[in-house]
C-alpha cells in the first residue's frame, strides 16, 4: 500500500471506513446548534427548548466531545432516554450503553464495540481466533 506521503505498507489486506456526513443543511437557519451534527447533551437535549435529536445527524455529548453513531440499533438507546422527558418524567439513570455496530460483508460480518478515539487507527493485530472464521482484533493508535 503507498501513502499520500510515499511511503510504503506492506499489507495482506486494507480496511476502508468512509463514514457518513450528516445532513443538517435544513437548520442552517435555526437557532438550533450545529457541529458534526445536531449537538445534544447527555440526555439528547439540543439547543432549541423542547428539541431532543436522535439517530446519524444527533451528535450526543460524551464527556467534553460530542459523537455521533451511525446505526440503527443506536436510536433504540437514545429514545429510551429521550421519550420519558418529552413526557416529563425522569430521565431514566443507568449504565451508559457502549456503542455497538456491525455489518454484513459477504459471508463476513465485521462487529465493532465501543469508540475509538480521534486519531488514526494505524495497526491491526490478531489476538485471538475460535476457528469458526471470528478473530479478535483491538486497534491500536500512535
Amino acid at each position: 500500500m503507498v501513502l499520500t506521503d510515499g511511503s510504503r505498507i506492506a499489507t495482506d489486506f486494507v480496511v476502508v471506513c468512509i463514514g457518513a456526513a450528516p445532513n443538517t443543511q435544513w437548520l442552517n437557519r435555526s437557532s438550533t446548534a450545529l457541529g458534526n451534527g445536531v449537538l445534544c447533551d447527555e440526555h439528547g437535549r439540543t439547543s432549541g427548548e423542547d428539541v431532543w435529536a436522535v439517530g446519524d445527524v444527533a451528535a450526543w455529548k460524551t464527556g467534553e466531545r460530542y459523537r455521533r453513531t451511525e446505526h440503527w440499533n443506536n436510536v433504540a438507546g437514545q429514545v429510551a432516554r429521550i421519550v420519558p422527558q418529552v413526557l416529563g418524567l425522569d430521565v431514566p439513570e443507568g449504565v451508559p450503553t457502549i456503542p455497538y455496530i456491525w455489518s454484513d460483508q459477504y459471508d463476513l460480518k465485521l462487529q465493532i464495540l465501543g469508540q475509538t478515539i480521534d486519531k488514526p487507527v494505524t495497526g491491526l493485530e490478531q489476538v485471538g481466533s475460535c476457528g469458526l472464521r471470528r478473530d479478535v482484533f483491538p486497534h491500536r493508535h500512535h
